[in-house]
């Protein structure tokens, strides 16, 4: 009979995928279901009630982005917000449109913009260099051709890389050419201002800083046209009809406050977590170096080339001591081929497969970056060993 062992440690370093609650949310979610719900678009003072907490949430969730409540959407997910924003360009447009964007992105994008091509609208993808950064003047040149969209993510999921979208929307602005971001993995974890810069559209998600799954939000810049996503009842100023999901929405208004009121003090916990794994795995395995640029990324991502070892196995074993980190983007998750944003770095297919995705979360101590970059490194240890001696 089989023995099931749990694990000696539950450190989970996969927050790019998901972050997991906060203690306050799972302390609102239980509070919300002890509540008398009603819908928010209804006549009657209850459901008034809860309309005026969902623009209090669209008002946190604006404040953190730096925009005006109007101009924040909600959706399903970040995903949707990428396909109505790329969908909605070419739509509105009623006539074969030109997206630009780059060899880096999101599975929602490259896949959405593969879809649009398949229909005869043109894409020109950008490639990048081994920081996984675009060219600013190999950019520019793509404007001779007056794309209808340029879309750049602003924070890799994989790399944790940081785009120049200030320069870049500074740029189309003035080429007149609509801008937009998928700021999915950038929410929360850098300073935003959107009104501070030329964006006309970005995209973000609740459940990457600790709100619930399966909300996101889209920013149309006031005075943009975007092609209706869902039609229906006036919800979302009648872009997209639906009844809300109103725990969601209220949960990642909630996470919004709660992080701008934590913004710099979580950066600086990030710095620490971040300087510490990579110094003790470094020490322990000299060889092992970071894909992307370690000065223009976000603190809270680390992705490793590991020499030597097959990264699936590594995974494996930390599973059953339980430490959880990933290879690539959970969109990718079971995906049997290498990460395509490492390859699109200059990585080979070995290179790729050999790398990890380490991302950290304010929920993670010092203590458990620690702990898991020893019993990390031992198990490298254990694996260059095994692969030798084969």
């Amino acid at each position: 009979m089989l023995q099931y062992f749990p694990p000696m440690k539950n450190i989970y370093l996969d927050n790019n995928a998901t972050a997991p609650l906060l203690p306050e949310i799972s302390e609102f979610v239980k509070d919300f279901a002890e509540r008398q719900q009603s819908n928010p678009s209804s006549s009657h003072s209850k459901g008034q009630q809860w309309r005026q907490e969902v623009e209090k949430a669209r008002q946190d969730v604006a404040a953190l982005i730096g925009c005006r409540s109007s101009e924040i959407l909600f959706t399903s997910s970040g995903t949707e917000s990428n396909n109505w924003i790329l969908r909605g360009v070419c739509f509105e447009a009623d006539k074969k449109c030109h997206i630009v964007t780059s060899s880096v992105e999101h599975p929602s994008i490259e896949s959405t913009c593969r879809y649009l091509s398949e229909r005869g609208h043109k894409v020109t993808i950008l490639s990048v260099n081994a920081e996984g950064q675009i060219d600013l003047n190999t950019l520019e040149k793509t404007f001779d051709e007056k794309p209808d969209l340029v879309s750049i993510q602003w924070v890799n999921s994989e790399t944790g890389v940081i785009q120049s979208v200030n320069e870049i929307a500074t740029l189309c602005q003035a080429a007149e050419i609509p801008f937009h971001t998928d700021a999915v993995q950038a929410l929360g974890k850098i300073p935003m201002n959107l009104d501070s810069f030329p964006v006309n559209h970005a995209s973000f998600s609740a459940h990457k800083i600790h709100g619930l799954s399966g909300v996101g939000a889209s920013y149309i810049e006031a005075g943009s046209h975007l092609d209706t996503l869902i039609s229906g009842g006036s919800q979302e100023r009648g872009l997209r009809a639906g009844t809300e999901n109103l725990l969601g929405i209220l949960a990642f208004g909630l996470a919004c406050k709660l992080r701008k009121e934590r913004l710099e003090k979580i950066r600086t916990h990030f710095k620490k977590l971040k300087t510490t794994f990579l110094s003790q795995l470094k020490t322990d395995h000299p060889d092992i170096s970071v894909n992307g640029s370690i000065d223009h990324s976000v603190d809270n991502c680390l992705n490793l080339h590991i020499p030597g070892i097959d990264v699936s196995a590594l995974l494996m074993r930390m599973d059953m001591k339980g430490i959880y980190f990933s290879q690539n983007s959970a969109c990718h998750g079971q995906s049997i081929s290498p990460s395509s944003v490492l390859k699109a770095m200059g990585l080979s297919s070995d290179q790729a497969w050999s790398s990890a995705r380490f991302s950290f979360s304010e929920l993670n101590s010092e203590d458990d970056i620690r702990t898991a970059a020893n019993l990390i490194s031992k198990e490298i240890s254990k694996l260059k060993g095994f692969f030798i001696s084969q």
